[in-house]
């Protein structure tokens, strides 16, 4: 069989999957420590699972503290941390933990509050303590630290209230600068997500512009604070966003939920936005009964859409499988074993294709892992011409795993402005490998390397190799795209 004649196969068969699209099935569960549909969980460089969140301590303390717990690539319990604002057994010093992120030297950020303000962890990677700051909030504003993320200067910005501070690793947090995102109207700030394009996009709720009585808020910043842009988003009903992810074509996915006001029914809604902010298109998943809202979101190789919630219905996880323009392919409903109330605040996407969830149910946080999605193959995506079976592809990196530099190679559809570029797994551009004129960068001569003999039909074979000299060890993506069509490979740096 030829390799042409395969790769049309192989077309034929993704296709079939899409249209008898079904949820993957359930691998494992794990359940862990800590409470509450307000958590934090995070896919760690190693391949496993952290968490913050509260719950109560082992040593007869009568009030929640801040947790941070790891869990291995299972899902299996490897170690946990209690912290606290203060030694004291007052319900004042209750502390608590919403989110969390995994900082350049391993180690991490929990962002919660206590009675009256933020409270923020940083740890090393084994999690004792750097440094411990608190935000009032007589003097900042924010009551409780809703998500927080990292700049490219490796400083912490976190949001809550209609508020920002970015706090300097460097300095045990102290405050940089603190801004206020009110525009008139009771504003609220859940989410901030890093750009690839510098700076973050906020994200929550508006009463002041959009349609007024509740629309999703987006906020385009430097990484100064200072507004881009910001818009509200939605219809006449109240709208609101819990999540975002960037897409890869520098634009942004918003998640979150719709309320009708005539019978209360919530159902959830995503809307895609362009860097710029403004709207390319926007979905409310009205056909999977009401009650349903989304927590999370993440971007799939083939640029399609994986969103997570909650299924008031069920009072499961709730996915939702889209394409590229959010139309649902598919829905699916997890349980944990004694699951109830469970909201699917993470979706991470794993190398075969598979998911992993983490949430929270009644009886604390937890993990769930599917088996691979057959919606695509793999982490490869090969996109084929009907007409012209030729192949678009990234090949497999050598070395892999990789210390200092890998190679790549790729077919160049010459047809199509061509871009080759290295993600985090949460995104970010880290390298740019080959832009969309043709130009190629990060080589060992930094310029193009000599092309090899073809062997894509239809194509050009070549190679590219990566320097990742300064980047910190983990997981990456090198993608290739033409805005149509796209190919992703995994790589792991390791130091």
């Amino acid at each position: 069989m030829s390799r042409a004649v395969a790769l049309w196969m192989m077309g034929c068969l993704v296709c079939v999957g899409i249209a008898l699209a079904q949820p993957p099935d359930i691998l494992w569960t794990s359940e862990l420590r800590g409470g509450g549909n307000w958590l934090g969980i995070i896919n760690t460089r190693d391949g496993g699972y952290a968490v913050a969140s509260a719950s109560w301590p082992d040593d007869g303390r009568r009030f929640d503290n801040m947790i941070l717990q790891k869990a291995d690539s299972l899902g299996q319990p490897q170690w946990l941390r209690f912290y606290a604002q203060s030694d004291s057994n007052d319900v004042r010093n209750a502390t608590g933990g919403r989110a969390l992120r995994q900082m350049s030297d391993g180690g991490f950020v929990l962002a919660g509050g206590y009675y009256d303000g933020a409270f923020i962890v940083r740890t090393d990677s084994l999690a004792n303590v750097l440094w411990v700051k608190t935000l009032p909030r007589d003097e900042f504003g924010i009551l409780w630290a809703e998500d927080c993320d990292v700049g490219d200067d490796g400083n912490i910005v976190v949001v809550g209230d209609d508020r920002a501070v970015k706090l300097d690793d460097q300095a045990e947090g102290e405050v940089i600068w603190a801004r206020s995102y009110d525009i008139g109207g009771r504003e609220s700030l859940f989410n901030i997500r890093k750009s690839n394009q510098n700076g973050f996009l906020l994200l929550g709720v508006t009463y002041s512009i959009g349609h007024g009585r509740g629309d999703m808020y987006a906020v385009r910043i430097d990484e100064e604070g200072e507004v881009r842009w910001q818009d509200g988003y939605g219809t006449g009903l109240f709208e609101g966003c819990g999540a975002g992810v960037q897409t890869f074509d520098g634009g942004w996915c918003l998640a979150g939920n719709q309320k009708f006001g005539n019978d209360d029914s919530i159902h959830a809604m995503a809307i895609k936005i362009t860097d710029e902010g403004e709207e390319v298109w926007q979905r409310v998943y009205s056909q999977y009964m009401p009650g349903n809202w989304l927590r999370s979101v993440t971007q799939t190789p083939d640029s399609c859409f994986v969103f997570g919630g909650h299924d008031g219905t069920a009072s499961t996880f709730l996915l939702i499988r889209t394409d590229q323009e959010g139309e649902a392919h598919w829905r699916g409903r997890y349980r944990t074993p004694r699951g109830a109330m469970e909201n699917c605040i993470s979706i991470f996407l794993m190398e075969d294709g598979s998911y992993t969830l983490g949430g929270a149910n009644s009886w604390g946080s937890c993990l769930i892992r599917t088996k691979p999605d057959t919606t695509h193959v793999g982490n490869e995506v090969v996109l084929l011409d009907p007409a012209f079976p030729s192949q678009f592809v990234v090949g497999a990196p050598y070395p892999n795993p990789f210390n200092s530099t890998t190679t790549i190679t790729f077919g160049l559809d010459k047809s199509a402005p061509t871009r080759l570029a290295v993600y985090g797994l949460d995104g970010r551009v880290v390298a740019e490998l080959l832009d969309k004129r043709g130009r190629m960068s990060y080589t060992e001569e930094g310029k193009i390397t000599p092309p090899t003999p073809p062997a894509i039909a239809g194509g050009d074979s070549r190679t590219a190799i990566w320097n990742a000299a300064g980047v910190p060890a983990g997981e990456y993506l090198i993608r290739i795209d033409t805005g149509a069509s796209s190919a992703t490979r995994k790589v792991v740096l390791v130091k």
